[in-house]
């Protein structure tokens, strides 16, 4: 009996907050890499990407309309498909602030052609897989079919990404439904650390604009301004069409015919945000005066520390993505297999010397024109102090490398990459945000030759100009104990 796969009603949604923070977390590294290696040149019309011997190497087209197409080889029978915008909560403003997150919602609801029942139905008889997500820079429609309904995907996808409908009843219920989504995502200090540090590091606006629709943008956020920012930001100028497994002249051929070049549309130019500037501050959120019954109260203190980074395409990414890993850490218990980083730094320095503390780590967020190091702890109020001592710390005394630790996390980083390469989903993510962001592509094999090529001296000398900085400091919990700023590098007040 034939197999038939039928995507449930539910299946064509976008994923959720917490979800979306731990994916982000986890190919951080990977997607700075990547980045670091890729050109931020402009292409020429037509190119491959790599060698032709490298069985993943990728073609890459731009349409007469601007939309830049990409393709590369994959295995297997199913096609996937996606549609990124360079749309985000950095290019909001204030009358628009949540808009990228709602988008994320209002996926495969009614567009220009069809009600949202249509919608539905036709994804039911595609079957498959068809979700939406979205980050500070980026929005990203994508769908997994079988080769014969790819076509009709397309066109589906387009629809949803350049012409939503966009009712005030479509958008009320997805208010309703983001705001429980938000509620239960704030009940993870680090989904709700990780807005506070961005906003710490750069402001009200841009990168410190936060992407998870807040209590004030729900109220205020109209239907009209989410129509509006979406004609202004999901322009074919503005769009990468990324496929696997799906051959590259049909691709841009559906390309032209589903995104044709409109002169009503705005010219808007690529990457118009103004850059962001890191301008470090200390922002609080203090739970010990909160009610007992209040979910968000937490018996931890959380610290999250923002240094300040290279943006996509500068060569100390890649440094940083390896100190991600030499760092490491994670909570005082994991369950699970091997893998868990246990002979990272922050694990054998940090969590197995100090039984109080509860979590220690880093994460490393770049974006096209700064990124942030995060160097994050967790520890009972009383300890907050000591805490954040022995996390500096650790960062002051890394002044050498090891050749084992090097290897162990230049190893690590490239089984990521592959690994992440043999999924359709994240390796069309990984070409489609490579060429949104950086105008390019580099394969997996050349990017791994340029790892290997890092040496301990390189990671160091990074660390040490990073150290220089005055961090952005988030606290989450009873912040009774934090210790005098001054210790970081801030004015005496």
């Amino acid at each position: 009996m034939a197999l038939r796969l039928v995507v449930p009603r539910a299946v064509a949604m976008t994923a959720g907050v917490r979800q979306l923070a731990t994916a982000a977390a986890r190919l951080a590294p990977v997607r700075a890499a990547a980045a670091a290696a890729t050109t931020t040149e402009a292409p020429a019309t037509t190119a491959a990407a790599s060698s032709g011997q490298d069985m993943l190497a990728a073609r890459m087209t731009t349409l007469s309309s601007g939309l830049r197409v990409i393709s590369r080889p994959h295995a297997g029978v199913w096609s996937t498909v996606g549609v990124m915008a360079n749309a985000g909560s950095r290019f909001e403003s204030d009358a628009e602030a949540g808009c990228a997150h709602i988008l994320e919602r209002l996926a495969f609801k009614s567009t220009k052609n069809r009600s949202q029942d249509d919608m539905t139905n036709k994804l039911e008889q595609l079957g498959g897989f068809f979700m939406c997500t979205g980050n500070k820079e980026s929005l990203i429609y994508f769908g997994a079919v079988l080769p014969n309904r790819l076509d009709e995907t397309v066109e589906i996808l387009a629809e949803t990404a350049t012409r939503p409908q966009i009712t005030d009843e479509e958008l009320e219920l997805q208010k309703i439904m983001t705001g429980m989504e938000v509620e239960d995502a704030n009940l993870a200090p680090a989904v709700y650390l990780n807005e506070l540090v961005h906003q710490a590091a750069y402001g009200s606006d841009g990168l410190g604009r936060s992407h998870v629709l807040t209590p004030n943008a729900m109220e205020s956020l109209t239907a009209d301004a989410v129509r509006k920012y979406n004609a202004r930001l999901c322009v074919p100028s503005r769009l990468v069409l990324a496929g696997c497994g799906i051959d590259h002249d049909e691709l841009c051929r559906l390309g032209e015919r589903y995104f044709p070049a409109n002169e009503a549309s705005p010219k808007t130019p690529l990457h118009p945000a103004a850059p962001s500037k890191f301008t470090p501050s200390v922002l609080t959120h203090n739970t010990h005066e909160s009610p007992s019954n209040n979910p968000l109260r937490t018996p931890l203190t959380h610290v999250f520390l923002g240094f300040e980074g290279p943006g996509y395409g500068h060569k100390d990414t890649i440094c940083l993505a390896l100190l991600q890993t030499i760092f490491g850490g994670g909570h005082s218990f994991s369950s699970g297999g091997p893998g868990k980083g246990l002979f990272s730094r922050f694990h054998t320095n940090v969590l197995n010397q100090y039984f109080w503390i509860e979590n220690a780590s880093t994460v490393y967020m770049p974006y096209r024109d700064t990124s942030l190091f995060i160097v994050q702890g967790a520890s009972p109020p009383e300890k907050v102090g000591h805490l954040m001592q022995v996390l500096m710390s650790e960062l002051s005394s890394t002044v050498f490398i090891t050749a084992t630790e090097l290897n162990r996390a230049q190893n690590q980083l490239k089984s990521i990459i592959h690994m992440n390469n043999e999924s359709r989903v994240l390796a069309l993510e990984d070409i489609g945000r490579q060429v949104l962001l950086c105008d390019g592509h580099i394969s997996p094999d050349e990017l791994s030759a340029r790892i290997d090529a890092v040496t301990s001296n390189d990671i160091v000398d990074v660390l040490a100009r990073m150290r220089k900085t005055v961090p952005a400091i988030a606290t989450f919990g009873d912040v009774r104990y934090m210790p005098n700023i001054e210790s970081f590098g801030y004015p005496r007040a």
